[in-house]
């Protein structure tokens, strides 16, 4: 992944906090509105050329194909990529390069045989497991000539 080009989205993400933040006069407690620095981001990502390619129950994700990686912005309350050791899957899981409770900036996987890709996880991982995670062909691909999972739903373990 290109690491130069991935921190300057991280930049812009970081300048968008920056600019949503609410003062209390009193400064008793300074808060970040987080909805309007996704809103300010979103903004800044369209005026650089990337597109919404995936607009989803919980989250949106943003790319252009002169980068390898993609940038996830989660709704509020969401449940999406949520990262817990105790799941069979995490050894599959494409981690992230940067990840908070907004957004998360990973590696672009390759799409092609991503049901032979679903296949071997779920011979690993259960078609039940596959299921309640909402693991399927569309969720999975390639990294580094192994299947990979990057996106899924945390919603059990």
């Amino acid at each position: 992944m290109n690491i130069h080009k991935a921190d300057k989205t991280l930049d812009i993400w970081r300048q968008c906090k920056a600019e949503a933040l609410l003062y209390d006069p009193l400064n008793a407690t300074n808060t970040i509105d987080f909805t309007l620095a996704k809103e300010l981001f979103i903004k800044k990502l369209e005026a650089q050329n990337f597109q919404c390619i995936g607009d989803g129950a919980y989250k949106l994700v943003f790319s252009k194909k002169s980068i390898d990686f993609v940038v996830k912005i989660y709704h509020t309350g969401s449940i999406d990529d949520r990262e817990d050791k105790r799941f069979k899957l995490s050894k599959y899981w494409m981690k992230p390069y940067y990840r908070c409770t907004c957004i998360s900036i990973q590696p672009k996987v390759k799409r092609t045989n991503k049901n032979k890709a679903y296949k071997y996880l779920e011979e690993r991982l259960g078609k039940d497991y596959c299921e309640l995670f909402d693991i399927h062909p569309d969720n999975v691909g390639w990294s580094e000539d192994r299947p990979v999972i990057f996106d899924y739903v945390a919603c059990g373990g």
